[in-house]
């Protein structure tokens, strides 16, 4: 599976170009250009991806990020998590609840 990059193009023998979610919430243009074995190109054909929302948010992954980086804020990790931040405060809300993690009173987080 080639891996999208932004202004660098994906060269593939394969009519199929599966992507996975790793985008983040927002709209993305793809471009589209077709080349015959006589090396002909097609016309360029965009099209705009919305990302909406992201996955689930993975628990281990947020307990991973805290250890990876002591003193992280809320903010900081959502971005590293590709999550939305009210989505995140509200797991991290219940990981406080059932005495996961901790937050202090800077707003930052670590494991219990």
């Amino acid at each position: 599976m080639p891996t999208f990059k932004r202004n660098v193009a994906i060269e593939t023998s394969s009519p199929v170009a599966k992507v996975e979610n790793k985008l983040p919430v927002g709209n993305h243009t793809f471009q589209l250009v077709v080349e015959d074995n006589a090396g002909n190109r097609s016309r360029p054909v965009k099209t705009v991806v919305e990302v909406i929302r992201t996955a689930t948010i993975d628990r281990e992954g947020i307990l991973e990020i805290i250890r990876e980086n002591p003193g992280i804020n809320l903010t900081r990790m959502a971005r590293g998590l590709n999550v939305r931040p009210n989505a995140l405060r509200l797991e991290l809300l219940k990981m406080v609840e059932e005495e996961v993690i901790r937050k202090n009173s800077r707003g930052v987080y670590f494991i219990i």
